[in-house]
């Protein structure tokens, strides 16, 4: 069972005043017209005199007719640990590239059960994103997983200016 993410259980709060404070952080096109869109999500919830700060990314699935298929929120503390799971899958299908091997799939899971991955067969090799084990995957060429850590990096590093740490 996934344990959820800090800014998700922030949403769900009843009772409380929440500011929520959003900023665009990038597009991802996939193969199929669809892409994955993220923005930051600085969240505060206010309760009397109490306030706590939340920081996070949302990923949004947009399908090819632009409607939102899927989302997922991720943590500012698990940024760094994503941001290097993607180097590892773009190292190691550039390491099989040309390998004529087994279908072969690599992956990482986030906290609210986003996947990220490549598969490799004798017919090509494909990264994917699947923010929802219920909707569609969008598939992209393993160098596009470059624009996705970039996008993760510069999300990263505007929650940082914001106040976030990596405590």
């Amino acid at each position: 069972m996934d344990q959820g993410t800090n800014v998700g259980r922030f949403l769900a709060n009843r009772g409380v005043i929440v500011v929520k404070e959003n900023r665009p952080a990038g597009r991802c096109k996939g193969e199929h017209g669809d892409s994955i869109f993220a923005e930051t999500l600085i969240l505060n919830v206010i309760k009397g005199t109490k306030k706590d700060t939340s920081y996070g990314v949302r990923l949004e699935r947009i399908d090819q007719d632009g409607d939102t298929d899927s989302a997922v929120f991720l943590d500012h503390d698990e940024l760094p640990e994503l941001i290097n799971a993607i180097d590892f899958i773009t190292h190691t299908a550039v390491e099989l590239s040309g390998q004529d091997r087994d279908y072969t799939e690599v992956t990482y899971s986030t906290k609210d059960g986003a996947t990220f991955g490549f598969y490799h067969s004798d017919q090509g090799q494909l990264a994917f994103l699947k923010l929802s084990d219920h909707r569609s995957s969008t598939f992209l060429p393993v160098n596009r997983l470059g624009v996705l850590k970039q996008m993760l990096q510069e999300a990263r590093a505007h929650l940082q200016s914001c106040g976030a740490s990596d405590d």
